[in-house]
């Protein structure tokens, strides 16, 4: 199973900071709330779910790093919510270019030896890793 594959998993166990699965019966996965695309709360226990491979786990065998974003797994670009009809289809990429430094953006939880989740702009969220770059 490589980076980018969709699989389906099974939900074994739901907490506050993400998911854990069982994937194939024999793999865990797990998804970090940053790559749940909703609350916790919406999932639960024994349901089968798809989710896409970020990564694995250095493991013998292998644990897996997985997202649940709409936009990973459909392999699309990531769109920015707007109620304004005129703008649909403005992507993330496209309005906020690589490199682009924004003046102010609003803290919404730090991620203790990680970074910290904040709110760029209403419904679009990214994260600050300890070092000096933004990922949305």
């Amino acid at each position: 199973m490589l980076p980018g594959t969709l699989v389906q998993g099974l939900i074994t166990s739901v907490h506050s900071s993400g998911l854990n699965l069982q994937l194939l019966g024999f793999f865990d996965g797990t998804v970090d709330q940053l790559h749940m695309g909703k609350d916790a709360s919406a999932y639960k226990i024994g349901k089968k779910i798809k989710a896409r491979i970020l990564y694995d786990y250095s493991s013998s065998p292998p644990k897996f790093a997985l997202t649940l974003m709409d936009h990973a797994l459909k392999l699309g670009p990531r769109l920015i919510p707007t109620n304004d009809s005129a703008e649909k289809g403005l992507t993330v990429k496209d309005t906020y270019p690589v490199g682009t430094v924004l003046d102010s953006v609003k803290v919404l939880r730090v991620e203790p030896e990680r970074g910290v989740i904040v709110e760029v702009t209403p419904g679009v969220e990214g994260f600050v890793h300890v070092g000096p770059f933004i990922s949305i």
